[in-house]
């Protein structure tokens, strides 16, 4: 099975990061905790300058996987899947990504090339048996083009568009990587 999987928000916690670096820049509090929806700007204290923060070149030194993610990533390869990342990207940061993916065990290359790695801002157009996503939108864009079940981790920013999840039964919710597991294992 083909299994596409989000980075950030999923395998890596690039929110922690990314308020972390805010906060000292601008003497803010802001937690993943306190972000309810994708307007992140909406939380923070210093609107939209909260975005500048993912244009930080070293912005992924400083991430840290998701509790469980990189086993569940190992545990999905040994059952025989293969597993690929579909990523959202702004300028400049996908080989910072990909390096990310790399030092923590999750991505190898053939020379400079990486097969199970795309950038694309619209997962609709890429064709997998499951979506693990941290994306309500992703996730019924996606299942509504291809019919197939997804895999929303529950997040933060993702709690209010449960109104959405009535919306559809291509997808389910869960709480952490074992419930990925689980999900994907019983065909989700």
């Amino acid at each position: 099975m083909i299994v596409l999987c989000d980075v950030d928000g999923v395998v890596a916690d690039l929110h922690s990061a990314w308020y972390r670096l805010y906060n000292r820049a601008y003497g803010d509090t802001l937690r993943p905790s306190d972000v309810k929806t994708w307007g992140t700007h909406l939380y923070a204290k210093h609107g939209e300058r909260v975005y500048d923060f993912l244009y930080v070149p070293e912005l992924y030194f400083y991430v840290e996987p998701i509790v469980g993610a990189v086993e569940g990533i190992v545990t999905l390869r040994r059952l025989g899947h293969r597993v690929v990342y579909v990523s959202s990207c702004v300028d400049h940061m996908i080989d910072p990504k990909i390096g990310w993916l790399k030092r923590h065990g999750l991505l190898s290359s053939a020379g400079r090339s990486y097969n199970d790695f795309v950038a694309a801002n619209d997962k609709a157009l890429i064709v997998g048996d499951t979506l693990i996503e941290d994306s309500t939108a992703n996730v019924l864009a996606w299942t509504g083009r291809h019919r197939r079940r997804a895999i929303l981790l529950n997040r933060p920013w993702n709690q209010e568009d449960d109104v959405q999840r009535s919306l559809t039964t291509w997808f389910k919710r869960v709480q952490s990587w074992p419930e990925i597991l689980e999900s994907v294992e019983e065909g989700v």
